[in-house]
């Protein structure tokens, strides 16, 4: 997956990379996020400014896809399963299992991402520094002349 993005500010090892949010995005707010844009640190080359081209290999994307969905569902289920059968299957002990299976799975996720996050194939990367689009303006109206 190729998306583009604005170099917002350059560090030691790379560039803070802004984009705006997926048309699929725009009336979900499923993330709990309202902001239009997401930035994101990518190792590279690059000024502030300069329209940028990342790229995250497809497997990659579909692989925390599924981390991001399936391990807090298996948390969930595992807590379920757990708390019913730790409190003879009372609801409360259901209710209070499968949160902490929920918090459990969160720090899971947390702890894998520290982990993947290191290793260069789940990395973003910058593919090309796409030049400045000039604006051409003999489509431009002269207001002068009118």
């Amino acid at each position: 997956m190729i998306r583009t993005g604005t170099v917002v500010k350059q560090e030691h090892s790379g560039v803070l990379v802004s984009f705006e949010r997926l048309a699929a995005c725009h009336g979900c707010n499923a993330c709990g996020r309202e902001k239009q844009t997401t930035t994101v640190f990518v190792p590279g080359n690059a000024r502030q400014g300069d329209r940028v081209s990342v790229q995250m290999p497809d497997v990659q994307v579909l692989k925390a896809s599924a981390l991001m969905y399936l391990i807090p569902l298996i948390g969930l289920v595992a807590g379920l399963f757990i708390g019913g059968a730790a409190t003879s299957g009372r609801d409360l002990g259901m209710v209070v299992g499968g949160l902490v299976g929920l918090i459990i799975s969160a720090l899971l996720l947390k702890m894998a991402d520290k982990r993947l996050g290191k290793r260069s194939a789940w990395q973003p990367r910058i593919v090309a520094v796409n030049p400045e689009q000039e604006i051409d303006e003999t489509f431009l109206c002269d207001k002068g002349n009118s």
